[in-house]
């Protein structure tokens, strides 16, 4: 049985690179995280639906997720954005990566931290 929530951020703007994300070398720019909801939460996986969202408001979607929910993971999770309901396409995914141990075990290392500040999330908007 598919269960669908509805999330409403208070926050309002958050800026893109919270979590792990930001390179350190400059600011990102604030983005508002646009209204969201939940089609599938299970596991190691979320998936969230944004419509019509674009690739900055779909990291700042994600970023949102991932600054909220993090503390209750363990190794690595899987967050993806969707724009439509049943297109099957996705605007971005992001791989949270708890430690060097985690990346090593479960990505074989592919994932990797630049300044050794852990947990790291990739993202990547096709």
């Amino acid at each position: 049985m598919q269960v669908r929530r509805t999330v409403v951020v208070l926050a309002g703007v958050l800026a893109a690179g919270v979590a792990g994300c930001s390179s350190g070398a400059e600011e990102s720019p604030v983005v508002e995280v646009p209204p969201f909801e939940v089609v599938k939460d299970e596991g190691r996986v979320t998936e969230l639906l944004s419509q019509d969202v674009d690739a900055d408001g779909a990291r700042a979607v994600i970023d949102a997720w991932v600054a909220e929910h993090q503390d209750g993971w363990e190794g690595q999770h899987t967050v993806q954005v969707i724009a439509e309901p049943d297109a099957g396409m996705v605007v971005c995914r992001a791989r949270w990566v708890e430690d060097e141990e985690a990346s090593e075990v479960l990505t074989g290392g592919r994932v990797t931290s630049g300044d050794g500040t852990w947990p790291v999330v990739e993202v990547d908007c096709p």
